[in-house]
């Protein structure tokens, strides 16, 4: 750990590790590499992947990398430490973390972090290997691989090379009120796939389909009375109110009969009633019925 509290010291301002070899071409003789980062990051890497208990893993953090002493460590872990033997106690934790990340740190593999010295590339008095050890694909003895799939993919069934058979079924089925969702469903579940998607969507259907037709009008009820008349159109307004009927609704008849409104293009309830106070009711009509 002392190398990785040295690689962590000074920042930007320790010297430049070039990587590469004389023999190269002079382009590719020498590059930039941040080898300190990089043992510092597999270092940690390691211990989080080796250290599978929190504890173990948090001890390693505090008491390693941060270097805080015993006392310190036993305060964040939660473990008592006012006696002697406690101290013994967190020292053996301590032993058994070495051991675990010693050994691995030894045989990690393609590269191993420890000696440093091989790691960074600076050996003196020996040579090291820095070939990538070839891993072989995992396969059962009897050659099948590990995980096999879970069962036999479907055999798609791609539609006709013309595609025009799909497009007038798509639009057959549109035009018998079929929704966009519900034709995809049915192509996807029989196999039958686009041209240049592994599905069908609904904006691919619809981009066949197109909008669907709009609604044929409602018939115009002939109305019985001039509509350009205000004074023909208080009449029936009145003889409505007489019978019984509310502004709301008398004010939807002249919106359904096309009648213009004074405001807009439907009537309200208030605009009946200023028809109404604006034209007098004619002398011997009847009043509303009660």
């Amino acid at each position: 750990m002392t190398k990785v509290r040295q690689c962590a010291e000074g920042g930007y301002l320790q010297p430049i590790i070039m990587n590469g070899s004389s023999g190269a071409p002079r382009y590719r003789r020498s590059s930039h590499v941040r080898k300190r980062e990089e043992f510092a990051a597999d270092v940690y890497l390691t211990a989080v992947r080796t250290l599978t208990d929190p504890t173990e893993l948090n001890l390693f953090k505090y008491h390693y990398l941060y270097g805080a002493d015993w006392k310190l460590c036993c305060k964040r872990l939660g473990l008592p430490y006012q006696e002697n033997k406690h101290r013994k106690l967190f020292f053996d934790r301590c032993y058994r973390v070495e051991q675990k990340l010693g050994k691995v740190f030894l045989e990690l593999k393609p590269f191993t972090l420890w000696p440093p010295d091989e790691y960074f590339h600076v050996v003196a008095g020996r040579s090291v290997d820095i070939r990538p050890i070839p891993i072989p694909e995992a396969r059962h003895r009897n050659g099948v691989p590990l995980r096999p799939p879970l069962g036999p993919r479907p055999v798609p069934v791609f539609a006709p090379d013309s595609f025009e058979d799909v497009k007038q079924e798509i639009r057959a089925a549109f035009a018998q009120g079929q929704t966009l969702a519900a034709i995809c469903n049915d192509l996807n579940r029989r196999g039958v796939l686009p041209k240049q998607a592994s599905r069908w969507h609904p904006a691919g259907v619809f981009r066949i389909t197109g909008p669907r037709a709009p609604a044929p009008a409602p018939a115009v009820t002939p109305v019985p009375f001039d509509i350009g008349d205000g004074a023909a159109v208080a009449r029936h307004a009145r003889n409505g109110f007489g019978a019984g009927r509310s502004l709301d609704f008398l004010a939807a008849e002249l919106t359904r009969m096309n009648v213009p409104a004074p405001k807009g293009n439907e009537w309200r309830g208030r605009d009946v009633r200023n028809l109404l106070l604006t034209h007098p009711r004619e002398p011997g009509r009847f009043k509303r019925a009660a």
